[in-house]
């Protein structure tokens, strides 16, 4: 299993969340009153390790991002289910998160899945997606993880969703995004637009700090929906 970057780890440590108010910083603080927590798509390399909530479960269909999330402890238990066929009773967590999911699903699907999640939900379910559609193709030789949907500010804000600006301003950054689990540190720079990157992705998350409270620029946006 590939070692985190330390350009990852310092971008996620308590300082630099605090600094830049990224998607760690608001997951954290959205998750101080919640003791459980279901994640939706959980995927291999969930931020909700940042946060260590009491209790979580993840769901995801791919077994090896199963296997690899389970080899970093990042959840509690783990299910492996399609997402469109969930069986949660009403009020079964605490927040239901569906990070980088919802652009996987077609939007008829996707609207079902945020319906459910409120359902299952107690308290609030949050979600993280690009702004607008992000192109995103075959990866990791599993199907799913190519983009069918986008999505604005102000459709999620017609749903009730709170947003918060992630990954800086948008102008920086291309509308595709080559995802190889191989070569995960340069698929981190595939989005930023000029070059020579390294630098510019740093302008970019550098914006992070006025993205944050102007969503409709940001590259991704951090949306809470409260009970």
């Amino acid at each position: 299993m590939p070692r985190e970057h330390w350009g990852v780890r310092l971008y996620y440590s308590r300082f630099m969340r605090g600094l830049l108010r990224n998607s760690v910083f608001r997951l954290e603080k959205e998750l101080r009153d919640c003791g459980s927590v279901l994640d939706l798509g959980c995927g291999y390399n969930s931020p909700l390790k940042y946060t260590s909530p009491r209790f979580s479960v993840g769901v995801e269909y791919f077994l090896p991002f199963i296997l690899e999330s389970r080899a970093k402890s990042i959840h509690r238990y783990y299910i492996r289910a399609d997402i469109n066929s969930l069986g949660f009773k009403p009020g079964s967590f605490d927040a239901v998160l569906l990070l980088g999911l919802i652009e996987h699903l077609d939007k008829e699907n996707a609207l079902r899945l945020l319906e459910k999640a409120g359902t299952i939900a107690r308290k609030k379910v949050i979600v993280l997606t690009p702004n607008g559609f992000l192109k995103q193709f075959q990866a990791d030789g599993n199907e799913m993880q190519a983009h069918k949907s986008g999505w604005s500010v102000r459709e999620l804000r017609g749903l009730g969703f709170k947003p918060y600006g992630m990954n800086g301003f948008k102008a920086f950054r291309k509308d595709v995004h080559l995802q190889d689990k191989e070569h995960r540190e340069a698929s981190i720079l595939s989005t930023v637009r000029f070059w020579p990157r390294p630098v510019w992705l740093i302008i970019s998350e550098i914006t992070q700090v006025i993205a944050y409270y102007l969503p409709t620029l940001a590259f991704e946006v951090f949306y809470v929906k409260a009970k």
